[in-house]
């Protein structure tokens, strides 16, 4: 054996171990960004807060659990969303967020069995029949030609749900996955070879090629991956500057895997042609992501160190300020990944979250503390978030604490995308608070289930409101205590007012009068639901949202549920005790009265 031999054969060793999970990291990967890829027909990009980390970022600390949820979303959005865990657990790994989407006629509540995290279930397995129901389409219309390969699209994001849920079994994804690349590569050559499709249409049909090609390689299709490769080696210098990019990552991704079957032992050269990548904009999107992230698991395992060390540096420079929430956010947790300040913080909010004081007299120190380590845009938008939890666990002081610091912070950063993020949470959370001794004013916000106009609210000695959802499972699970509750008072002068924020009002109707909810149910007038006038007055970007009134219909309290709900309306009920706003001079800062923080939001 020649000189060195023993290390590459070792590296090519290593490399191989980890081809099982590589195959699996390109069928499943180009599966679930396919539509990413293909620009022709993009996946829905959430806005808001940047996404937590991936399995292979951060620390391993637990989430805290989920007791709010955001608003409703598409199977195939709640899937993307689930692709990695919950943008509120500052860095660490935690459960995938609740999927929140709406079912067109809720179900009735079983307290003995707890409703679904999830209105998309499938069921236990899926036969490939029952996925793949599209028939090939041949036509000389390049626009039906498109929407051809958006419903293939449709059909991948479905097969991926399926697959990252094992519902299916191992040969059925296959075979699934190459009827559909099969199914879009016909489709991408038919359309860019009309003589009547438009020159977009054309580079469109090109990208399905290269996309479908990509697939079906990733699948083991050995001819495929012949013809991915000789197909980008022909448009590597295409005039057209986006089929050169597609072309460039393509056989990027072929040096990568010629580097780990050890026929390639230079990994800067890899760097070097990453580094290329990036000569416009929209260059930096989700495959270009993923790609480098690959690159990093395979110069680990091979153990370049230094070349997955220059690799994640390019990463965190090209995505630091990206557009893309999930992007940014996890370029900003790449830069993080080692960080004692993160890791710290992280240590004390779990802590505080469950009842520690000391950890929550240190939280602002450690935040202080992680602004000045990493002093960008996302380090800002992940506190921000934090503050929304902190105060929905009923620790209001710290959270306006900790708003003032994020705030100060950030006039100090130069304007980035995440500004107007952070400002817009840091607004709400002063819009909530301000609410605190105030009034509970409709002004003309709200309307009954027929439609009419609601004037003033009718108050109790003690007035509930609950701002609630049925694609809410919080707020579902919330219910059957209210109700109990309601029996108990009512006799006594308690009152609930439900506000429901779903779009759809006969729905509602439907629900309210199949659970026999006693109390009146009202809706924003405008029925645009969480994004509507009355949620934007009160700041509510997380539901169940729940406040307290007293016989004035001043709010004496918020974010208060289960059992200290019960221990809050018996005390104001009781005229032989003071409230503690009246003890305390004023409008208390609330205990911890709602169990787990919440850990979902609306986008703001």
């Amino acid at each position: 054996m020649r000189h060195g031999d023993t290390g590459r054969v070792e590296r090519r060793r290593r490399g191989s171990e980890g081809m099982n999970r590589w195959w699996t990291v390109v069928g499943m990967g180009v599966l679930g960004l396919l539509a990413a890829c293909d620009r022709s027909t993009p996946v829905p990009k959430a806005e808001g807060i940047p996404s937590a980390p991936s399995p292979t970022a951060g620390t391993t600390t637990a989430a805290p659990a989920t007791t709010n949820q955001e608003e409703g979303r598409s199977g195939a959005e709640a899937f993307e969303a689930s692709l990695t865990p919950n943008p509120l657990s500052l860095g660490e790994i935690g459960s995938p967020p609740v999927d929140a989407g709406r079912t067109s006629s809720p179900a009735a509540i079983d307290p003995a069995s707890p409703p679904s995290d999830s209105a998309d279930e499938l069921p236990t397995k899926i036969a490939v029949g029952e996925l793949v129901d599209i028939e090939p389409v041949v036509s000389d219309d390049p626009e039906e030609m498109m929407r051809h390969l958006q419903q293939i699209d449709e059909e991948l994001r479905d097969l991926v749900l399926a697959g990252s849920r094992n519902l299916m079994e191992r040969d059925q994804f296959l075979a699934a996955g190459r009827q559909l690349g099969m199914m879009k590569l016909r489709a991408g050559e038919r359309l860019a070879n009309l003589e009547r499709a438009t020159s977009a249409q054309r580079t469109a049909g090109v990208v399905a090629q290269l996309i479908a090609l990509s697939h079906l390689s990733g699948l083991g299709d050995v001819e495929a991956a012949r013809k991915l490769k000789q197909l980008a080696a022909r448009l590597h210098d295409a005039d057209d500057p986006e089929l050169a990019h597609q072309s460039r990552v393509v056989l990027l991704g072929f040096e990568l895997q010629a580097l780990q079957n050890g026929q390639r032992e230079d990994p800067q050269s890899l760097v070097e042609l990453a580094r290329g990548l990036f000569q416009r904009d929209e260059d930096r999107g989700f495959p270009e992501f993923m790609l480098l992230q690959q690159m990093v698991t395979v110069f680990e395992q091979l153990d370049y160190s230094e070349a997955a060390e220059q690799t994640r540096g390019l990463l965190v420079e090209q995505y630091i300020e990206s557009p893309d929430p999930q992007l940014r956010g996890e370029a900003w947790l790449t830069s993080t990944r080692s960080s004692p300040e993160l890791q710290h913080f992280n240590q004390l909010y779990q802590q505080a979250m469950v009842g520690n004081e000391s950890a929550r007299a240190g939280l602002p120190a450690a935040a202080r503390a992680l602004m000045e380590a990493y002093a960008v845009g996302p380090t800002l938008e992940h506190l921000a978030k934090a503050i929304s939890q902190i105060e929905y666990s009923g620790y209001l002081s710290l959270s306006r604490q900790l708003a003032e610091l994020i705030e100060q912070q950030l006039n100090e950063l130069p304007e980035s995308v995440s500004t107007p993020i952070v400002r817009r949470l840091i607004d709400a959370h002063r819009r909530r608070l301000a609410i605190l001794g105030q009034p509970f004013r409709t002004d003309g916000l709200l309307v009954d289930l027929e439609g009419r106009p609601v004037g003033e609210v009718a108050l109790g000695k003690v007035t509930i409101v609950d701002v609630w959802a049925t694609w809410c499972v919080p707020c579902l699970r919330e219910l059957p205590n209210l109700r109990r509750l309601y029996d108990t008072y009512h006799a006594q002068g308690l009152n609930i007012i439900g506000v429901n924020v779903d779009d759809s009002s006969s729905d509602v109707q439907a629900f309210v009068s199949q659970q026999q909810i006693p109390w009146p149910t009202y809706r924003p007038a405008d029925g645009q639901g969480m994004q509507s006038q009355f949620a934007e007055q009160y700041g509510i970007k997380l539901i169940p949202f729940v406040l307290i009134l007293d016989a004035q219909g001043n709010v004496v309290r918020m974010h208060v549920r289960g059992k200290a709900l019960e221990e809050t309306v018996a005390e104001l009920l009781d005229p032989t005790h003071a409230t503690a706003a009246d003890e305390a001079g004023g409008i208390p800062d609330a205990v911890d009265n709602q169990g787990a923080v919440s850990t979902n939001s609306v986008d703001p």
